[in-house]
């Protein structure tokens, strides 16, 4: 497969209908996926975080208990 005009690429433009260029893109980025990158990438700090909303408070809750009745009565006045 990485002779040029590799009969293998050619069965995959025959199966697929696709141009050879194609193909020889699909392999080289497959290869590029392989390769472990030389230094590691630097992580992102995020810009902005929000804060739990009360609607997302009361979801927490309420999943944490599974539905319960008595969470129910807890809030009913």
């Amino acid at each position: 497969m990485t002779s040029v005009g590799s009969p293998m690429i050619a069965a995959a433009v025959e199966a697929t209908g696709l141009v050879p260029v194609v193909i020889d893109n699909w392999i080289g980025n497959y290869r590029r996926s392989l390769k472990t990158p030389t230094f590691p990438k630097p992580q992102k700090t995020k810009l902005y975080t929000r804060e739990l909303s009360a609607y997302n408070l009361f979801g927490r809750d309420f999943l944490r208990n599974k539905g319960e009745r008595r969470f129910f009565l807890k809030l009913s006045f």
